[in-house]
């Protein structure tokens, strides 16, 4: 099971002086492949705009009583009506996360098969793995709960409050505040890194809700806590493996996010908690440097490549500056990863079959022109 922490304690600096506007330069790279952690999350659903499937209460279940008070305390803000909540047994809500994932439609299960052959094509993804089958192990072994945005339901696994239930439990139930506020299917269309950026403001909202409901265990408290999260941690250890792009990508926003979400508070004071939501970052470079998304440094994201001749197109989407991390992050060091990061200015990704092969073909951009031949220069190491 993976490290999910709870925040970075030192958002790291980006060193460059600023963006540089207009850089025509771009790293172009096309790439091919022959055919043939406890958390808690907000689970996306397929269509937003579908009926309610589950009917809202007129009242909270009193067991949610001293849990929601608290959320409306620290998050400074009131439930607008009750949510439905679902307590699960570990039985079930493996079961339930499961079928969620298999009754994606067709339009999803496309997208999920495209995106295993864009991992495929970067090398980040090899053998028999299958993103579906690796989201149900990573509901097996390691989320804890989620809160439904379109139901307005919140699943909890586990019917006992212990301790460590009660942590899920204020994490989603900060997301179930934040959705009668902000909609939290509002990026579910966006490119990626949207999303992703997103994603990272709420689930930092809700792991900072979540831990000041930690701060309040007694000693027995936090020793039984520590321990259900020791088991769970050596449970998921011999469950079967989950590719690492898997774990990073969904870890991220909970891994990154808190660090950009104090940065921006220190800066910008109390009311940065709301703003953030109104005013959200863009980028994956927003949350790995936050003095970006503080200088109102939006990505720059290149033209699609031109792509060759017989080609088909299957998707298009950004790509950022820690996807780059995570290409290089097998054969490139760490600190020269970092440093594309350091320096990035944008990408474009382009998924497309040819000759029975699915490619990938990236066009990249660095800050200035130093930056970008840096880029090109650790991409083509990694080729």
């Amino acid at each position: 099971m993976t490290d999910y922490p709870a925040a970075i304690p030192d958002p790291p600096k980006k060193g460059g002086a600023g963006r540089v506007a207009g850089i025509a330069v771009a790293v172009v790279l096309i790439l091919g492949l022959a055919s043939g952690a406890a958390f808690a999350l907000v689970r996306a659903t397929s269509d937003s705009s579908e009926e309610t499937a589950i009917e809202v209460p007129d009242e909270w279940d009193e067991r949610a009583l001293p849990y929601v008070e608290f959320v409306e305390k620290f998050r400074k803000l009131d439930f607008k009506q009750p949510v439905t909540i679902v307590f699960q047994s570990e039985e079930d809500f493996v079961a339930g996360f499961k079928e969620s994932n298999e009754g994606a439609s067709e339009e999803e299960l496309e997208e999920l098969a495209n995106y295993t052959a864009a991992y495929r094509a970067l090398g980040v993804l090899s053998g028999d793995a299958d993103i579906t089958e690796s989201l149900n192990d990573v509901g097996e072994q390691g989320v804890l709960g989620y809160y439904d945005p379109t139901e307005k339901a919140l699943y909890v696994r586990g019917e006992e409050l212990t301790p460590f239930v009660e942590v899920t439990f204020v994490h989603e139930l900060t997301h179930a505040l934040q959705d009668q506020y902000w909609d939290l299917s509002a990026y579910d269309d966006e490119l990626s890194e949207v999303q992703t950026a997103w994603r990272s403001v709420v689930e930092a909202d809700a792991t900072r809700i979540q831990d000041l409901w930690i701060a309040d265990f007694d000693d027995d408290q936090l020793s039984e806590y520590f321990d259900a999260a020791g088991q769970v941690a050596k449970d998921a250890s011999e469950g079967d493996p989950v590719p690492a792009i898997i774990e990073q990508s969904i870890s991220f926003p909970y891994g990154a996010g808190p660090g950009f979400m104090s940065a921006v508070r220190a800066e910008n004071g109390r009311d940065a908690y709301d703003d953030l939501f109104d005013t959200p970052p863009v980028s994956e470079e927003h949350i790995l440097f936050p003095e970006t998304y503080l200088n109102d440094d939006a990505p720059n994201n290149p033209e699609y490549a031109e792509l060759p001749d017989g080609a088909d197109e299957i998707d298009t989407d950004d790509f950022g500056a820690f996807s780059a991390m995570l290409v290089l992050a097998p054969a490139v060091d760490r600190d020269e990863a970092l440093k594309v990061a350091d320096g990035w200015g944008g990408g474009s990704m382009s998924i497309y079959s040819l000759d029975d092969r699915v490619c990938v073909a990236l066009t990249l951009t660095g800050d200035s022109g130093k930056d970008t031949d840096q880029i090109e220069d650790e991409f083509n190491s990694w080729a």
